[in-house]
């Protein structure tokens, strides 16, 4: 039996994805823009923040579907045709698109590590080898890794929820400061499955969140989005993450109190191709930078491309997720 859908994730959900293009969009026309504001959203923390709520949230619906049983054929059936269909499509078309646009590969490495594109993993291990990364940066390796051991988590949990959480804190603890890794910490597999982990454990224990625990929580992830500021406290990414676990509480309340039709339409819109949205909101970005690469936009100027990345980056959402339910369709698979 289908559960009720939570709608306080997919706001949470929508939240991560406005941070992350806007984080992107920042970053990405940073150097010409005179707007001051690209200043601001255009600082790490915000795109630590957006990925680690999405972590966070994903753990959290898991684990809110399969809480009460897991069928493991059945769950890696659901997890492959959720990702990998619809990465194939996006990252065929934006490969012909960009094969068209520079008459060529844009990269003359061996075609044989074309396979770590189809896997998903070019964007994750991009920083160990050269790939024919595209789309979907390092997330989409990363999220199918955290998918692949869910049932673990979820079974370890079950079983053993304090002590599972705790030696887990300690893994999550080594792995900031001790670890050397060569993958940047926030898109290590391990921070991300402790962020995902702490979303399934604030959905299987979940209690009341009441105005002062929304409260609270918003006053400690500010404070500690503040202290992402300052690295040479401690690692960026400890201080994001905790804020991530105390605006998670905080978004909750605020979601669950969203009674507007609109607000509503407009969350679960983007709750609905969220997915497709992270695939392809980078490149887009990136391409439309290319064509106002010549000029320097003010203020006013900034906001109408940033208007502009958000209509291109949904429509091409809408189109590939509408073309990947046709091919499931004609294939007669079902989600």
């Amino acid at each position: 039996m289908k559960k009720e859908r939570i709608f306080y994730l997919d706001f949470i959900r929508a939240i991560a994805i406005i941070m992350i293009i806007t984080f992107h969009f920042s970053v990405g026309f940073m150097k010409q823009s005179s707007a001051f504001y690209l200043g601001f959203f255009g600082m790490g923390i915000w795109g630590v923040l957006g990925v680690a709520l999405f972590f966070m949230i994903s753990g959290a619906s898991l684990m809110y579907n399969y809480g009460d049983g897991l069928d493991l054929k059945k769950y890696y059936q659901k997890r492959f045709l959720g990702i990998y269909p619809m990465y194939w499509i996006a990252y065929s078309i934006v490969f012909l698109y960009s094969f068209c646009k520079f008459k060529g590969l844009v990269w003359s490495g061996p075609i044989w590590k074309l396979i770590f594109s189809f896997l998903g993993m070019d964007g994750y291990l991009n920083v160990y080898t050269e790939t024919f990364g595209l789309i979907g940066d390092w997330f989409v390796g990363c999220i199918v890794l955290v998918y692949i051991i869910f049932p673990a988590l979820r079974r370890a949990m079950k079983e053993f929820p304090k002590l599972f959480l705790i030696l887990s804190t300690i893994v999550f603890g080594l792995t900031i400061f001790v670890s050397d890794f060569t993958m940047p910490l926030n898109c290590n597999v391990l921070v991300a499955a402790y962020t995902f982990l702490i979303g399934m454990y604030l959905i299987e224990f979940k209690k009341e969140i009441k105005f002062w625990h929304a409260l609270i929580t918003t006053i400690l992830g500010i404070l500690f989005l503040k202290l992402g500021y300052t690295p040479e406290l401690l690692p960026k990414v400890l201080f994001v993450s905790l804020a991530a676990y105390c605006l998670f509480i905080s978004f909750t309340y605020i979601g669950s109190k969203v009674n507007q039709s609109i607000i509503r339409k407009i969350v679960l819109y983007l709750s609905k191709y969220s997915y497709i949205i992270f695939l392809l909101h980078h490149y887009v970005i990136q391409e439309i930078g290319y064509y106002f690469s010549d000029v320097m936009l003010d203020k006013y100027g900034t906001l109408i491309v940033y208007g502009l990345c958000w209509v291109a980056i949904i429509v091409l959402s809408k189109i590939i997720y509408c073309l990947n339910e046709k091919v499931l369709s004609f294939l007669e698979i079902k989600k």
